[in-house]
């Protein structure tokens, strides 16, 4: 396990969204009955959400601390050094690893250029070789971009005092961009949820719930009282039963509320959740230190990088080999065993150490 000090409430929300990934794809895959797709799908939407909102508050939180009040080179360099030495060596191996298991079933080669610069979002063709990794698209080029950002702010002097309103109103423009894609072209529901540059409002939200940890923390003790956590949790169950009315009558591709609204809206009743489970004594202090309890939330959390990217080849694998041999629904077990047994290899054998070796870099 990770020697660093973690906590409890933010590992059990990075569980929860994983998780909430794999009933997801679940459902897709294995199970089948009136609505499953539905369903399936909006958890999917659920725990990506969940994951954007949060990487932008840790990230946040980091790139706030590490810049202080003015962003210079050598804080840019460690940010870049820190954050890919964490992401983009798995990301790459696997990516590696299925160009060239595709060529060896398919005796024709694709190099996949698309994914190797995050740029798979843009073709459809591209995201059918390796669906999951379109979240990520949208989150190494927030990374890339987020000290550019910060940089701009500092220049134009909002970075000290006032970063709450600059990111708050890129928020603003964020949307009206969205709006404007929308408007204009007509996209579905699908394609702006993974367009990489009109999703960033979801991350900066994130951003923003830790700007306010770092300069309003009364602001942020206010958020940590447990009643006022039902708000944001009953805004994400009306959007979740909006979600699966607009899928059902088949409006989500036609929804300008959806395609443009709902993203910003659950991010905020996100980020709003995150005080109350990073600070609160009974999750952290009392059910946190339940070892039955803690073992599986914190490795499903450690494991959730890894079992993000590989859970859909295992599923695809198993489902493949096993099909027409035993019964759909005997498959779910299998298949998250492997999913499992794999994410832990792959964080003990590639993750771990680049999170090691990133030490002596930066």
């Amino acid at each position: 396990m990770s020697t660093k000090v973690r906590n409890f409430g933010l590992d059990l929300l990075r569980a929860t969204a994983i998780t909430f990934v794999l009933i997801n794809h679940n459902f897709n895959y294995f199970i089948s009955f009136n609505k499953s797709t539905i369903i399936g799908d909006i958890f999917g939407i659920l725990g990506v959400e969940l994951f954007f909102v949060l990487s932008g508050f840790l990230i946040g939180g980091i790139v706030l601390r590490e810049f202080g009040t003015e962003v210079h080179r050598k804080a840019v360099k460690r940010f870049y050094i820190r954050r890919w030495f964490r992401t983009l060596p798995l990301y790459y191996i696997l990516l590696i690893t299925f160009v060239g298991s595709s060529f060896f079933i398919t005796q024709q080669f694709n190099p996949q250029l698309l994914h190797f610069v995050f740029l798979q979002n843009f073709s459809h063709e591209a995201l059918n070789f390796f669906g999951v990794s379109w979240s990520l698209a949208i989150e190494e080029w927030f990374y890339f971009l987020l000290p550019i950002l910060l940089y701009f702010a500092y220049k134009i002097k909002l970075f000290k005092g006032k970063i709450l309103y600059f990111l708050f109103i890129f928020i603003i423009c964020m949307l009206l961009a969205r709006f404007a894609f929308v408007y204009f072209f007509e996209p579905s529901f699908d394609d702006v949820r993974k367009h990489v540059f009109f999703r960033f409002d979801s991350l900066i939200i994130g951003v923003l719930m830790a700007s306010v940890k770092l300069q309003k923390p009364n602001w942020y003790k206010f958020l940590q009282n447990p009643l006022l956590v039902l708000f944001p949790l009953a805004i994400i169950g009306f959007l979740a039963y909006n979600f699966a009315r607009y899928f059902q009558f088949g409006i989500l591709d036609t929804s300008t509320i959806a395609r443009v609204g709902a993203f910003p809206i659950l991010s905020v009743a996100v980020a709003l959740i995150i005080p109350f489970l990073e600070k609160n004594n009974f999750i952290n202090n009392i059910v946190g230190k339940i070892k039955i309890i803690n073992f599986p939330i914190t490795w499903i959390s450690i494991l959730s990088y890894s079992l993000y990217l590989v859970h859909i080849p295992i599923f695809d694998i198993v489902k493949a080999t096993l099909l027409n041999k035993i019964p759909l629904e005997y498959m779910p077990p299998i298949a998250l065993f492997f999913a499992f047994l794999i994410s832990y290899g792959l964080y003990r054998c590639i993750e771990k150490p680049f999170m090691q070796l990133r030490e002596r870099y930066s």
